[in-house]
């Protein structure tokens, strides 16, 4: 497992790619987790987004948001305003994200699953750590969405030098943004290696090329066919 041909660095956008035929059973975050203890450079703590999974149920959107806020700033008062607190102290980005969910706060089951989506991406983001790990961040979003998140990885990543681990099942969204990819042999050891170009990973005759659940959306979606003054520079 510690086998590296290359180490994370900040900045990094890195893209995780799945094998075909993978016998392993471990899921993504901890498999992710095990590379990031890896890294003994770097600070072992991350954030993490895998859609509703990393959200509580029994909290409404703005709750789940605000416990990050709050925790991470100690302001526990009933005076604590969400919306300033985003448009204040974060990317413009975030908060046009923000602007997608709705403006009545209700709970997560309440959602619409892009809702949800999106409330677990913009927790993700307001948690200040060196490293943050994305499971499909691209899942249920609409153009605009996709548009948003990429252009705060792009902002995390370039002005605050965070980095980024991205597992997707649409590699069109993220290929232009990423300059790494990490994968597993066959003896399941990491390799972390540059991605100069996109047929870089066309060379991977054993990676899965898994059907995204927008398919068709995601030919609409690459880097060519997105206005070049909504991309990320």
């Amino acid at each position: 497992m510690k086998h590296l041909t290359n180490s994370l660095q900040f900045k990094d956008i890195v893209l995780y790619i799945d094998r075909k035929n993978n016998q392993l059973t471990e899921n993504f975050l901890k498999t992710i987790m095990r590379f990031v203890k890896s890294q003994s450079h770097l600070p072992n703590r991350f954030s993490y987004s895998g859609s509703e999974g990393d959200l509580s149920r029994v909290l409404t959107f703005k709750e789940n948001l605000g416990f990050e806020t709050l925790t991470a700033n100690g302001e526990c008062t009933t005076e604590f305003n969400l919306w300033n607190y985003i448009a204040d102290s974060t990317t413009p980005y975030i908060l046009k994200l923000f602007r997608q969910l709705p403006e009545k706060d209700t709970h997560i089951d309440n959602l619409e699953k892009d809702e949800v989506q999106i409330t677990s991406l913009i927790k993700a983001f307001l948690k200040d750590s060196p490293i943050y790990i994305l499971e499909k961040p691209e899942q249920y979003l609409n153009k605009e969405m996709i548009i948003n998140t990429q252009q705060v990885i792009d902002h995390f990543s370039r002005v605050h030098k965070k980095i980024f681990i991205i597992k997707t099942e649409s590699h069109s969204f993220w290929h232009s943004m990423a300059n790494k990819i990490l994968y597993r042999d066959e003896n399941s050891n990491f390799i972390l290696t540059p991605l100069p170009a996109l047929q870089l990973l066309d060379n991977f005759d054993d990676f899965v090329e898994q059907e995204s659940v927008h398919q068709e959306q995601d030919k609409l979606l690459t880097f060519k066919n997105i206005p070049k003054h909504l991309i990320a520079k």
